[in-house]
């Protein structure tokens, strides 16, 4: 009888115990998917770019506490195929997307999918008109102005000019010839870097173009149609206005592979990518504009938060412009 009393009083101190400890509810994580889709994966920017990106998620993860589910689809420079991904991640419910475009121009129908889903837009890299930026309250673009990206160009040819003139008109004749190196012939970021570096470049000196290379912002195309250019040209060449770095260095490789021995033009690039750099301090290249891609992602990502993750009441502008940085040799500054 002791026995079963004991037992009775160790169940009633247990239960006591039990009913005073609070118990910690256990809640689901928060779940936030995003879905990223990009004009090509195999463009070497982009493919650092993306894996930033995915680098910040993770932190952002184990910060919040939220389960980020991520993916990155390659458009294969396809905006049809780029159009249903869009589709894909809106059928997946998809919370949020990030959106480098095939083609800008018709950027409109990837915000009205959206729109209809009410799934918010991130575009990045590729500037979206303002005008259709204009088309719904939660599209937002990150990015470098184009525009500034090709005046800060021209400003860092001046620079040299006015330093080496000699060494920039090469044969004198106070003109400057170059040769264009564009990712596309009619894609806007094309024909801004290429309009406002000129129109840097004239206030103080008279520019000829010679040729124009489309390379479709990849090293190994721009390789390849470099090989159309004569070797007479490159010896009239004085500048080879890159669009960027990628392109650039192509172009470099297929004049050393070619055993080019002749007067090398000033080359310049776009990104700030870190070969272009190491080609810079080896005075390959006279510089490269940076579009501070880091800066851009850590956007992004403060976006992703303010809109999915803090859900904080501030106002979040549609258009975040970071500062391109021109990166220049000590040698030619």
């Amino acid at each position: 009888m002791k026995k079963i009393n004991i037992a009775m009083m160790s169940c009633i101190v247990i239960l006591i115990i039990v009913i005073a400890i609070p118990i910690t509810p256990h809640y689901p994580k928060q779940t936030l998917k995003i879905g990223m889709s990009v004009y090509q994966q195999n463009d070497p920017f982009i493919q650092q770019f993306t894996q930033k990106i995915a680098e910040q998620l993770e932190t952002l993860e184990k910060e919040t506490g939220f389960r980020i589910i991520y993916e990155t689809l390659d458009a294969k420079n396809s905006q049809r195929t780029q159009n249903k991904q869009v589709s894909y991640f809106i059928d997946q419910e998809y919370d949020l997307l990030l959106m480098n475009l095939v083609d800008v121009t018709v950027a409109s129908k990837v915000i009205n999918q959206a729109k209809n889903a009410d799934v918010p837009i991130i575009f990045f890299n590729r500037e979206v008109s303002q005008k259709d930026l204009n088309l719904w309250d939660k599209i937002y673009y990150v990015g470098t102005n184009s525009q500034k990206t090709g005046e800060l160009t021209g400003k860092m040819i001046l620079e040299a000019y006015h330093k080496q003139p000699q060494n920039i008109d090469y044969n004198q004749d106070g003109i400057l010839s170059y040769i264009v190196v564009e990712g596309e012939e009619s894609h806007a970021d094309s024909l801004y870097r290429t309009n406002s570096t000129v129109q840097e470049v004239t206030k103080e000196i008279p520019m000829q173009q010679m040729a124009s290379i489309q390379a479709k912002w990849l090293r190994s195309i721009a390789y390849e149609k470099a090989k159309f250019v004569n070797q007479e040209m490159y010896q009239q060449c004085e500048l080879l206005l890159c669009h960027n770095d990628d392109m650039a260095l192509g172009i470099l490789d297929y004049l050393k592979d070619c055993h080019y021995q002749g007067h090398l033009p000033m080359v310049v690039g776009v990104n700030g990518m870190a070969e272009a750099k190491e080609r810079v301090r080896q005075h390959q290249m006279l510089g490269t504009v940076s579009v501070e891609s880091e800066k851009q992602v850590d956007t992004i990502i403060q976006i992703i938060k303010q809109l999915k993750i803090n859900f904080k009441d501030e106002k979040i502008e549609k258009i975040y412009y970071i500062e391109p940085q021109i990166y220049i040799s000590k040698r030619n500054s």
